[in-house]
């Protein structure tokens, strides 16, 4: 009889391992599958900028905003008084953020104003000042060091932010601007 209430004493205990194991093994499972969630990246939209450049007291002259990357941002082109400056909006811990980052006297007597960052997500910022070259059929193009280019039509604007999305961290500089006309003429040209 004493051997049947051990064996009975056994199968109860086997049992409460067993529960104690299985409820283990989900808990640190459930934890693990949490903490390795993924959040979704937080957009920027036109809205945010706008806030933030009010916040800031700035005269937006336009951005770029990059919510196609892991981790969204976009670029500001801005200007306050007398100065023109580029500035950076992130988001960390669902909350934008800005960060002020080259800042030039703003000088509307030069054709073609621009400035970027080589390094990060290259980008340059242009503005044309000239308004004869700020014809619906000109096309301002800039390329960078890494053979990267782009262009756009100077039909509705003045200025536009260039960011190099394909190459990130790499060392990349500004290597040209160019205005052209339909025919291909060139308006305007910086080679660095």
């Amino acid at each position: 009889m004493n051997e049947r209430i051990m064996k009975k004493g056994r199968l109860k205990m086997n049992k409460i391992h067993v529960y104690i194991a299985v409820s283990l093994l989900l808990s640190i499972g459930i934890y693990v599958s949490s903490s390795q969630t993924a959040t979704a990246p937080v957009w920027i939209n036109d809205e945010d900028v706008q806030a933030l450049v009010k916040a800031e007291k700035l005269h937006l002259i336009t951005h770029t905003i990059a919510n196609d990357l892991p981790e969204p941002f976009a670029i500001i082109l801005y200007e306050s008084s007398d100065k023109m400056g580029t500035g950076i909006v992130t988001t960390k811990d669902d909350k934008l953020q800005f960060q002020k980052e080259i800042e030039t006297n703003r000088d509307k007597k030069s054709t073609v104003k621009h400035l970027g960052r080589t390094t990060g997500y290259p980008y340059t910022a242009v503005v044309v000042n000239d308004r004869s070259l700020l014809q619906p059929s000109n096309i301002l193009s800039v390329q960078l060091a890494n053979g990267y280019t782009e262009k756009i039509s100077l039909a509705h604007t003045n200025a536009h932010v260039f960011i190099d999305k394909e190459h990130p961290n790499s060392y990349t500089a500004l290597t040209q601007v160019q205005i052209k006309n339909a025919s291909g003429k060139s308006l305007y040209a910086y080679n660095d």
